[in-house]
């Protein structure tokens, strides 16, 4: 008789599953990384050093020799506007609020949420997160992809790890949200033995590692290097209450490649929150990886290079034209002087010389190319004011408008980085800081609520500021007209304005002041004005 299994996992061991999640995941990579090579390559990447043992061509050196930097300074100008523009850590740029205005309107609420931003603020300037984050915001320019992981340290509360391209894959859930991250790390004999072996009383664990880590310690080979993975992905087996690994949202597993002995992992625990975060700059249709400016620049980068090698040449052909003549012991050095006997002597002739106007045109070539770098990589925007056109200073009306065109343009890519990388860190960051009791006690009517993080940061306020411009022309008309019909001002809610604009500036919230405080001011002078005019009358 035929047997029904109802939980095909459970005659399958958490190793067996997690290492073919992991190929899997891996196989995603293939079709990418030819393309996340060619871009580390033309832009001047540091790190593609994941990408060398597995992209076509293996014989490839580490680095190219590149011609001409632009590429590379303009990725550099993008991933500094997104660090200063989304993440800085000279302002705020998250805040802490409640879906209920009433309780908004609570000066102990807001007391209490700004507190709990300070403190956050705080445990992230005190870590390397803002490191992480710029060169997240580097990689997600270039690849279309980031990853970053943050972990909780006993001592300075947290501690970020930047993932480079092509020592991570990720995975997808059913709504297309990235749930799932592969590390794929190399780690030397005295990092295995230390993370794994070594034990807290001194003692040494070599059970929970392969045969190969001890044989390595014992012959002094330190610089042996293991290939180790992590898979974190979300805990099918979470029951909420239960102690250890079960009991978390989050599952995280480690194992050695090398080691084949079954169901022997390295680590198996887990997180309260998610702990890495992976954004993408734009994904089509159903995707797992994303595409960055990198790739839409990769061809003008190709030319850039291929012209700016032409260009030094028909610079030498000019200068140093190719000639031909006697045999000479000598080289042709601006005030040089070789001595001839009489029978050698002859005349030196030039082969070939580049007509001047070459240089001009390869020139033209070159600064479109560094246009297009420019435009694809968003450089033209975040230095707006260093690289505009022309002498003439541009009213406020045209700047203005220049600004919007370009912040609807990179408007999608701040949402995608809000909510799929800030929004998890600063998640991340509070679930650390509560459980760590450096969070004041909240007041009681909030208790069990659920707090919404909102982004003040300067790209997320220049986008909200946008439709600013519409309200101030608004007013301005409104103004006009009511030097003929001043009643027309009844039209316009001044309160609801000044709220609005307040929200979107992201000024402090302890700047304006409760309804019932102003209702109780409006009250007290509405009372004067009456008391005045009766004592006129």
């Amino acid at each position: 008789m035929a047997t029904l299994t109802l939980n095909p996992r459970a005659e399958m061991t958490l190793k067996d599953h997690v290492k073919q999640r992991a190929d899997s995941l891996i196989r995603s990579q293939e079709n990418e990384k030819q393309d996340w090579y060619d871009i580390a390559t033309f832009s001047g990447h540091p790190r593609i050093n994941f990408l060398l043992s597995t992209a076509a061509g293996t014989t490839r050196p580490k680095t190219r020799t590149l011609y001409d930097g632009h590429a590379t300074r303009a990725f550099r100008y993008l991933e500094a506007g997104m660090y200063s523009g989304l993440s800085s850590p000279n302002r705020p740029w998250f805040k802490f609020r409640l879906n209920d205005d009433a309780l908004m309107d609570s000066q102990p609420v807001r007391v209490w949420l700004e507190e709990c931003e300070e403190i956050v603020a705080n445990l992230f300037a005190g870590s390397n997160f803002y490191r992480v984050a710029r060169a997240n915001y580097g990689e997600l320019g270039k690849f279309g992809n980031a990853a970053g992981v943050m972990d909780e340290h006993w001592d300075i509360g947290i501690v970020c790890t930047a993932l480079t391209i092509g020592e991570y894959a990720i995975g997808l859930s059913a709504t297309g949200d990235v749930d799932t991250l592969l590390r794929l790390c190399t780690m030397d004999t005295r990092q295995m033995v230390q993370a794994y072996v070594r034990q807290r009383d001194g003692s040494m664990q070599w059970d929970n590692v392969h045969s190969t880590v001890q044989e390595a310690w014992n012959n002094s080979n330190w610089s042996s290097t293991f290939q180790v993975r992590h898979l974190i992905e979300p805990n099918d087996e979470y029951r909420d209450g239960m102690m250890g690994a079960k009991g978390m949202r989050w599952r995280s597993v480690k194992w050695h490649v090398g080691d084949e002995r079954a169901g022997k992992l390295l680590e198996n625990r887990g997180y309260h929150e998610k702990p890495f975060w992976a954004p993408r700059w734009k994904v089509y249709g159903s995707d797992t990886w994303g595409m960055g400016p990198g790739a839409d620049a990769l061809p003008d980068m190709r030319e850039l290079q291929m012209q700016a090698k032409r260009k030094g040449e028909v610079t030498d052909l000019i200068v140093k034209p190719p000639t031909q003549g006697p045999a000479l012991d000598t080289k042709l050095r601006p005030g040089s002087h070789t001595a001839m006997a009489n029978m050698d002597a002859g005349e030196i002739k030039v082969i070939y010389t580049a007509p001047y106007q070459a240089i001009q045109l390869v020139g033209d070539d070159l600064e479109r190319c560094k246009r297009a770098i420019n435009e694809a990589s968003y450089a033209d925007l975040f230095m707006a004011i260093s690289e505009r056109e022309g002498v003439q200073p541009l009213n406020d009306l045209e700047s203005t408008l220049r600004n919007d065109e370009k912040m609807t343009q990179i408007g999608p890519v701040i949402e995608g980085v809000n909510n799929d990388m800030l929004a998890v860190a600063v998640d991340r960051g509070f679930g650390i800081a509560m459980r760590g009791g450096l969070l004041p006690d909240p007041p009681e009517e909030i208790q069990g609520m659920t707090i919404d993080i909102e982004f003040v940061s300067v790209l997320a306020q220049a986008q909200k500021m946008q439709g600013m411009g519409q309200t101030e022309r608004s007013l301005a008309f409104i103004g006009a007209v009511a030097q003929y019909q001043p009643d027309i001002v009844d039209l316009v809610d001044g309160d609801a304005l000044v709220e609005d604009h307040w929200e979107r500036s992201g000024a402090p919230a302890v700047g304006l002041r409760d309804k019932k405080a102003v209702d109780d001011i409006r009250a007290q002078r509405q009372q004067q004005q009456q008391q005045q005019q009766m004592a006129e009358m």
